[in-house]
């Protein structure tokens, strides 16, 4: 009866996606997630359930070390942070089209800084870096991407404070895969 209602599930679910939808298992609870880029948002369907997660949400006020800010296509967005010395600082977005992003860090209120873009986590779990404070990135895969920053203990002491991180997203790609723009 179980494997029935779950062949039943998986054609329903999947004749009411879209080309464009990509389709996630969720924590190996039997549910899965269903989303959409056009529209940014994720439904959560648990088997006989009903439920279903809200709309992403933009995320700027780094509760946790943790800013989510949501890319409309092809932009620049800036990001004041508030590091905390030993604790990771993580930028989470879903990349819908762009083809590479810079990054670049800022100190408005510091004459020395001990703060770097240290890894990238991407859509498919492989990770990359360490890298710098102003980097070129060639985003080769469409969806979440995870941007790591900590303090750079090979050049310095640890570090709290403020800080601006500019995301420019790009339609183009760099000739390397990353490009150090200092």
């Amino acid at each position: 009866m179980i494997s029935r209602f779950g062949i039943f599930f998986s054609i329903f679910v999947l004749s009411s996606c879209t080309s464009s939808d990509l389709i996630v298992p969720s924590n190996n609870t039997g549910s899965i997630v269903i989303f959409s880029p056009v529209v940014m948002t994720g439904t959560t369907i648990t088997p006989g359930s009903g439920d279903i997660q809200p709309p992403l949400v933009e995320n700027l006020t780094g509760s946790g070390d943790e800013y989510n800010p949501i890319f409309n296509g092809i932009e620049k967005k800036v990001i004041h942070i508030k590091h905390t010395s030993g604790k990771p600082t993580t930028i989470a977005f879903i990349n819908s089209e762009a083809k590479s992003v810079e990054i670049a860090i800022t100190f408005p209120s510091a004459s020395w800084a001990n703060l770097r873009w240290s890894q990238v986590v991407l859509p498919d779990g492989t990770m990359d870096g360490p890298f710098g404070q102003i980097i070129g990135y060639n985003l080769k895969q469409f969806w979440g991407y995870q941007f790591i920053f900590n303090e750079n203990m090979m050049a310095g002491n640890r570090w709290s404070g403020e800080a601006d991180i500019t995301f420019t997203l790009r339609d183009t790609t760099y000739k390397t895969d990353v490009l150090i723009l200092d």
